[in-house]
Order: structure tokens, then sequence, then C-alpha cells
């Protein structure tokens, strides 16, 4: 979550020290704005669809 634009952290230093695979999107947002938050939503749930079509394959 960022606040005004800001990250606090570099995206990949968080995605390294959670052991987050590159396969997984890493996205930034800002809780407080719509759109931003429903950019989100919308990239978790492509994410899903794209896993979900890929196990059924």
């Amino acid at each position: 979550n960022c606040f005004d634009g800001m990250l606090h952290h570099r995206i990949d230093d968080v995605r390294e020290a959670l052991t987050i695979d590159q396969s997984v999107p890493i996205v930034t947002c800002d809780a407080r704005n719509r759109e931003s938050t429903k950019q989100t939503l919308i990239t978790l749930v492509e994410h899903s669809m794209r896993k979900w079509m890929t196990v059924r394959a």
C-alpha cells in the first residue's frame, strides 16, 4: 500500500523479503483511491484466472 504515490520499500525488496516468485504480480495501490483499488483487484482476478486456466489444462 502506498500513500500519495510514495513507496516505503522497493517492490523487489518486498518480493525478496517475502520470497514471492517472479510469476506472482506485486502491484502498488493506494487503498484510499477508488481507481487504484479497482486496478489492483482487476490484476488479482486476471492473475487468478490465468492460474486456474493453467491448472485446468
